[in-house]
């Protein structure tokens, strides 16, 4: 138990209020002092550490850089190794610039003999604006079990090329490598035209000369047996051109250089010749009539030979086997022509100095009985100048001179190769027929004609059973025909 000066010692001990305000004064100043040091040293500190971590960062980031450079290259080499890069990058050099030479010399091909690099460029370019806003695009197909990759080009659904990339190792970096290895084309070549032309005419198709292996129907007449070496009767040529990409510009010329008329058949698909037509003048007519009437009066000797030698050339064979010939009667007492029988027909110039035509005329001549009796004559007479300027029969034939026979070209194509080509007259009964290479497995259907339909459907009708002689069906056209095999019928 405390007493009362146990306490009063206690409290005498405490500080006063005045003394503990004084010795917290005295120690505030070296508190702020070590807070002032202790932030100062922090600050040093920061200084120190930011320093470093930026100049750490930037050695770091240099070095990064540093090391970029060669991952860059590297990673460029890669994506230039990759298919779909190099896909693109034909795509954009060729297509998508239209660079249509480019692509002409990238396929290969080569000039036909009617069209030309730059035909192939007018004709993409021609498909590229008719198709107006239609976009080129490239996708990716199926190479199938090819490792290549295969991409379409499109004019907007139209494919108009398709091109593979093929992959090769490369020794050094050991990583494959792509290269277009095929550019392919889908070339429109169904444009034909047939032309028409006369013996020692020249055709031109875009600007070409086409040579006589173009020929395919010829059309003659029996007046070729009868006329000198050099002089042509009538005779109508016509070729036919095909495999063209665009309709072609055609010119026909004749033997002296000059530029011919033409008419277009649409109907026909021919260029047509727009020759004018020969009449005979009055005076050539006069001397047809005179020479036959003078032929039929000397046959009943009602004339001798000075009249018959004003119409007919006295050097000549035929008049001489007219001299010689016996008389159609003994006796008349009175002759005439039925002039509504008589009649010029088949009249050909055949040059300055030789025509022919034909004449139809009827004596009846009056026995002295009272009786009539008719001669009729229905006689081709060709007519030569002579060097008095006259035209004179030279020669005369019962045959009309001006009947035509007709020739077409088939041509026998076998996968692609064309095995024979023969000129058939489109009377004849039977065709010489060339015999395909039969491969073990397949048996020889016969040689077929050959439709496409506007949706691209092919119809193969056989014209001729096989075999080495064929019949020759009616209405024969100018036609490629082509072997068709079917599969080998198994032996019981």
């Amino acid at each position: 138990m405390m007493n009362e000066n146990t306490t009063d010692i206690l409290l005498e001990d405490l500080p006063t209020i005045e003394e503990s305000q004084s010795s917290a004064a005295a120690t505030f100043p070296r508190r702020r002092d070590r807070v002032a040091e202790r932030q100062q040293k922090l600050r040093k500190n920061a200084r120190r550490f930011y320093r470093i971590y930026f100049i750490a960062t930037a050695a770091l980031l240099c070095v990064l850089l540093i090391l970029m450079i060669p991952l860059r290259s590297w990673l460029e080499r890669f994506e230039t190794t990759q298919p779909d890069h190099h896909s693109q990058q034909v795509f954009n050099t060729l297509f998508a610039q239209q660079n249509w030479g480019g692509v002409y010399d990238a396929a290969k091909l080569e000039d036909t003999a009617f069209e030309t690099r730059d035909d192939f460029i007018a004709y993409m370019q021609a498909k590229v604006n008719t198709a107006k806003d239609k976009e080129i695009s490239y996708h990716e197909t199926s190479a199938g079990l090819s490792k290549d990759h295969k991409y379409i080009v499109q004019l907007g659904s139209e494919k108009i090329a398709t091109f593979t990339l093929a992959g090769s190792v490369n020794q050094k970096t050991n990583k494959t490598e792509w290269s277009m290895n095929s550019l392919e084309l889908a070339v429109d070549r169904s444009h034909s035209v047939s032309i028409q032309r006369l013996p020692g005419y020249t055709v031109l198709v875009n600007g070409k000369e086409v040579s006589d292996d173009y020929i395919v129907r010829t059309i003659t007449t029996k007046a070729e047996e009868y006329l000198p070496e050099g002089v042509h009767g009538y005779t109508l040529e016509e070729l036919y051109v095909d495999g063209l990409m665009t309709p072609p510009t055609v010119e026909v010329k004749n033997a002296d250089g000059n530029t011919v008329p033409t008419v277009f058949s649409v109907a026909d698909n021919c260029y047509q010749l727009d020759l004018p037509v020969d009449e005979m003048t009055d005076t050539e007519r006069d001397v047809i009539l005179g020479a036959a009437k003078a032929n039929a009066l000397f046959a009943i000797r009602a004339i001798g030979t000075g009249e018959l030698s004003k119409y007919f050339d006295y050097t000549t064979q035929i008049y001489k086997d007219i001299c010689n010939t016996p008389t159609f009667i003994q006796s008349f007492s009175s002759y005439g022509f039925d002039e509504s029988v008589t009649a010029i027909s088949d009249f050909y110039r055949y040059s300055d100095d030789l025509f022919s035509a034909r004449v139809t005329l009827q004596l009846d001549i009056t026995r002295k009985n009272g009786t009539v009796k008719s001669l009729d004559m229905n006689t081709t007479y060709l007519f030569t100048k002579n060097a008095a300027g006259t035209f004179m029969v030279t020669n005369i034939t019962n045959v009309n001179l001006q009947e035509t026979t007709e020739q077409v070209r088939l041509r026998f194509d076998c996968n692609g190769t064309i095995l024979a080509t023969a000129m058939v007259d489109v009377t004849a009964e039977t065709v010489t027929l060339p015999q395909p290479e039969v491969q073990p497995g397949q048996t020889f259907l016969g040689w077929a004609s050959r439709t496409v339909s506007d949706n691209g459907q092919i119809t193969m009708t056989v014209l001729f059973e096989p075999g080495e002689i064929g019949n020759v069906p009616a209405d024969l056209e100018p036609m490629t025909l082509y072997a068709v095999f079917g599969a080998e019928e198994a032996t019981q």
